[in-house]
């Protein structure tokens, strides 16, 4: 059954789940409280009858026939309500022998249930981000497994101090105890109210088993007993009366955190990275080493302006926490780059998919939010400990995945395999290090060349940079003008005419500094047919093109082009041939 469910305004009521029991011939015969509210007071309808068409009305009387037959049933379908408002529900039923009241029918109101699950979900976020920044240790003991484990939030992240028995845990705070009668026997007490589920603990005692270097404090229990789930527990907190929250680790403490977005910040990533490696809870298990960066940001901070760019950041900063929540930590290296460590995910399929839509949800808010069009992210990835069993080897590998990603055109992630890798080290990024290195020597020699000489220097500068940047050619328009006043490459009127850059659809392509990246040309084709078209014909497939001082009043042109191969452009790439461009633009304004 197809059913749209937009166009039926599928309703949310305060009513997620109640119970129906019928007679034979499928006559309401009792209700619960919920399912007077939903239904009606019209007992002895017949329950079919709820169904919101006769398709709806077919099923459910097929489904109750099933019940019968097989002794239950499920089934989703849709049903009104009294007020005769549609709902998406889902239905069990059993079959209950020699009862007159045969049927027992339950029934999940799916939409409501979803909308509860969410709200609830929300809120388990922001009471695990207040309980981070509220600095208490917390511990849950398990009375039937005699296990206990305190634990501090990080952020939303719990981190455990102490996994083990009830008494483990009671010998270690002994063993660190101050040692006097009235201590010992505070520790005593604390022990048999645990042990005993007594419904209020509030005892005071002095230990250094929570400390790092073993410091005796005054730590508080306050804890109540519960059977949530079925499991018999005391859950409570220890707060620490000693004021000494800075012999705490680093990573631990507000301050610790990056005051712009709330991760952690780069000190507090090395030094849980330090631990999560070393700790005997933690070293055994794998983890995914991530850095993250923004592509062009820059860009975006040019186009849309750096308070823009500070919001972009903190849309990032927020999706990565509300994506990994306690499968890891989230951290700011630095930036507009990002770091995650995870925790609690060995499968690679399912970091693929938590990296998948960690970049979905960004490009959306950004978009719905800042008005951010493109917003992408490149990402690169180690795993420990196959690739290393510290930060620092963890962190190269990533930071070289990050930039192959980069290379291979951005909006990716790579994640490092050896026998596709291993080469980064002394073949294509000290190749593209070095041709970074020849076009910056590039940028400096034509600068002097042009300030000294002006234009009379410019086709020399021109063949230069051709040169070292490895392009097919370069062309430069003035205003109006139906061939290129200079050109340097296979084309010597130029690759396209001026009339060219007229179409203003066109135009929003440029951004507002008057540039257009073209990394691939077919994306024109379905956009910009006719310049798709002259393009395809003179064979460019990518090409930066640059309108002085805008697009929208253009004094000259400025175009290289990549010529029978598709080249994705670097940060480096544009910025340096941009500033190649405006110069070159007020050397011929000048003259």
């Amino acid at each position: 059954m197809k059913i749209d469910i937009k166009e039926l305004g599928v309703n949310v009521s305060p009513i997620i789940y109640f119970n129906v029991s019928l007679y034979e011939d499928y006559r309401v015969g009792k209700y619960d409280h919920d399912g007077r509210e939903f239904i009606g007071g019209n007992l002895n309808s017949l329950f079919y009858e709820l169904g919101i068409n006769d398709e709806c009305k077919n099923e459910i009387e097929n489904f109750l026939k099933n019940v019968k037959e097989k002794g239950e049933s499920r089934i989703i379908t849709f049903i009104m309500n009294r007020n005769e408002l549609p709902h998406l529900v889902d239905i069990t039923g059993r079959y209950l022998q020699d009862e007159e009241l045969c049927y027992a029918i339950s029934i999940w109101d799916i939409a409501n249930l979803e909308t509860h699950c969410m709200e609830y979900q929300t809120n388990m976020l922001k009471y695990k981000g207040m309980l981070g920044m509220s600095g208490q240790i917390y511990f849950d003991y398990f009375l039937d497994s005699n296990q206990i484990v305190a634990y501090r939030y990080v952020g939303r992240k719990s981190i455990r101090l102490f996994y083990d028995t009830f008494d483990v845990f009671m010998e270690k705070i002994m063993e660190n105890a101050e040692l006097n009668d009235r201590n010992v026997v505070a520790i005593e007490n604390l022990k048999e109210q645990l042990r005993e589920g007594k419904s209020n603990v509030d005892i005071t005692i002095k230990s250094g088993m929570l400390h790092m270097d073993g410091k005796i404090q005054k730590l508080l229990f306050k804890a109540r007993y519960d059977s949530l789930g079925g499991k018999r527990m005391m859950y409570g907190i220890i707060t620490n009366l000693s004021g000494d929250e800075n012999d705490l680790p680093y990573y631990m403490t507000n301050a610790g955190l990056d005051s712009a977005t709330g991760v952690l910040s780069k000190r507090s990533i090395i030094e849980y990275s330090d631990y999560v490696f070393n700790s005997e809870a933690t070293k055994h298990r794998k983890h995914y080493m991530a850095l993250i960066d923004i592509d062009d940001f820059k860009r975006i901070n040019d186009n849309f302006g750096h308070q823009v760019g500070d919001q972009a950041i903190s849309i990032l900063a927020n999706v990565l926490s509300d994506m990994v929540r306690d499968n890891g930590m989230v951290g700011r290296y630095g930036g507009d780059e990002f770091f995650i460590l995870t925790d609690k995910i060995e499968d690679e399929e399912v970091l693929r998919s938590l990296l998948r839509r960690i970049r979905s949800n960004v490009q959306t808010l950004a978009a719905e939010t800042l008005s951010i069009e493109k917003f992408t992210l490149s990402i690169g990835i180690s795993t420990y400990p196959d690739d290393g069993d510290n930060y620092k080897d963890l962190l190269a590998i990533a930071d070289k995945c990050l930039y192959i990603a980069k290379e291979k055109g951005k909006d990716r992630y790579i994640i490092y395999r050896p026998e596709m890798h291993s080469g980064i080290e002394t073949g294509s990024v000290k190749k593209s290090i070095s041709s970074y290195d020849e076009q910056s020597k590039a940028i400096n020699r034509v600068v002097v060349s042009l300030f000294k000489e002006g234009e009379k220097a410019v086709a020399e500068s021109m063949s230069d940079i051709v040169k070292s940047f490895d392009l097919d050619s370069i062309d430069i328009f003035y205003k109006d003008m139906a061939s290129a006043a200079y050109s340097c490459g296979k084309y010597p009127s130029g690759l396209v005419a001026e009339d060219f850059f007229r179409d203003e659809s066109y135009g929003e392509m440029f951004d507002l500094n008057g540039v257009h990246v073209l990394n691939n040309l077919p994306t024109l084709r379905h956009t910009h047919e006719a310049i798709y078209d002259m393009l395809s014909e003179k064979k460019c497939m990518s090409a930066i093109q640059i309108a002085q001082p805008s697009f929208e009043n253009p004094e000259y042109f400025f175009t290289c082009n990549m010529l029978n191969r598709n080249h994705k452009w670097s940060d480096a790439e544009v910025s340096n041939l941009c500033l190649f461009g405006t110069l070159i633009y007020e050397i011929l304004l000048k003259s």
